[in-house]
């Protein structure tokens, strides 16, 4: 006797049409215009708060995320590849640039390698104690770099976890007090490598808890009172983190999310910039640039739960905007199997027309 089994798998692929929408909004315009006219003719960025070669990777990142194209992103990257650079994270941060553009950077893995002290962290240079900001920037450009040592990633994730503080940041040292900017890049760090510790994703978890302790009551981060760079970084890195901040004060009636982009929007001086300076002018770009819809499906649903071949029924999703912009002209498709193996599609696209952020609707 011959016994046939049917499955039916659903996946559902959702195209956002409008999703970079927010990227063509004033702000980053306008911000975008002025980080461009500061750059110098040699193609760095100034020091202000911070020093130039900060400044220049800050606002490559930032050019680089927004319109990569433009002749600003290559003479920086050209003064960024000219220049001698010895401490971590400056060496960090040209890995990271190098890769980015598709170069060799096997070289300065090599140097930034010799750095790494017995204990998996990194220093300022050789012979410096490890610290948890070097370590941080110095396994983003191995990860940046698809480096594979997995002794070598390991150590530098069990350093980052055994020099959290008790309060759930990280400080510039072990027995220094938790930094919002350090933290911050450390869970940036953190977050491709959570499995190699058991505790990588607890230690995520209380880093997300402590920034958010760090937010101000006009959204922005720092300690008091808040500051732009701090606040991007903060946002970024709970972006990162995959941290649900979308949940909504009933005071302010804003998540943790939107109150930091009202912060970062309403500082902005009208020239443009964020108090004038590259460095805090990039980071904020960079956090307005991350702000899209987040389409999530859940509760699948049949109207017959087991279905025999040639019948029809009713599948139905819900189709949720967990993001921070609205979306619109959303198409949901459902497959029978997965489309990128060889699955058909079920029904006609259906078509959300808008979606508001937090809001959900049934296809």
């Amino acid at each position: 006797m011959r016994k046939r089994v049917c499955s039916l798998v659903i996946f559902i692929l959702l195209l956002i049409c409008n999703s970079f929408a927010f990227a063509q909004s004033p702000q980053i315009n306008s911000g975008l215009s002025w980080l461009t006219s500061a750059q110098t003719s040699t193609g760095n960025w100034p020091e202000v708060d911070t020093t130039e070669y900060y400044s220049t990777a800050a606002a490559l990142d930032a050019v680089y995320a927004l319109e990569p194209s433009s002749s600003a992103y290559t003479t920086a990257f050209q003064w960024m590849t000219g220049q001698m650079v010895s401490p971590t994270d400056y060496l960090s941060r040209r890995i990271i640039a190098l890769k980015r553009a598709g170069m060799d950077v096997s070289s300065e893995l090599d140097g930034l390698l010799l750095y790494r002290n017995s204990n998996g962290g990194w220093g300022g240079e050789t012979s410096y104690l490890s610290d948890p900001l070097d370590t941080a920037l110095a396994l983003q450009a191995l990860h940046a770099a698809n480096y594979t040592d997995d002794s070598v990633l390991f150590h530098a994730v069990s350093f980052l976890i055994d020099n959290q503080n008790g309060d759930g940041g990280w400080g510039f040292n072990k027995d220094n007090p938790s930094s919002v900017s350090v933290t911050a890049t450390v869970l940036k760090a953190l977050q491709p490598f959570i499995y190699y510790r058991c505790a990588g994703q607890a230690s995520i978890e209380l880093g997300v808890a402590y920034l958010l302790t760090k937010q101000n009551p006009d959204g922005g981060f720092g300690s008091s009172p808040s500051n732009v760079y701090e606040t991007a970084q903060a946002f970024d890195a709970l972006i990162v983190a995959g941290a649900k901040i979308s949940t909504i004060d009933p005071l302010t009636e804003l998540s943790p999310a939107q109150a930091a982009i009202n912060y970062l929007t309403t500082t902005q001086s009208a020239n443009g910039s964020w108090k004038d300076d590259p460095y805090s002018t990039a980071l904020a770009l960079q956090a307005l640039a991350n702000i899209r819809p987040n389409l999530t499906a859940s509760s699948i649903s049949f109207t017959k739960p087991m279905p025999q071949a040639n019948e029809t029924i009713i599948i139905t999703a819900n189709i949720k905007n967990a993001g921070l912009e609205n979306a619109s002209n959303i198409v949901v498709r459902f497959y029978q199997g997965d489309p990128a193996s060889g699955g058909t599609q079920i029904g006609s696209d259906q078509i959300i027309p808008s979606l508001l952020i937090n809001a959900f609707t049934q296809v």
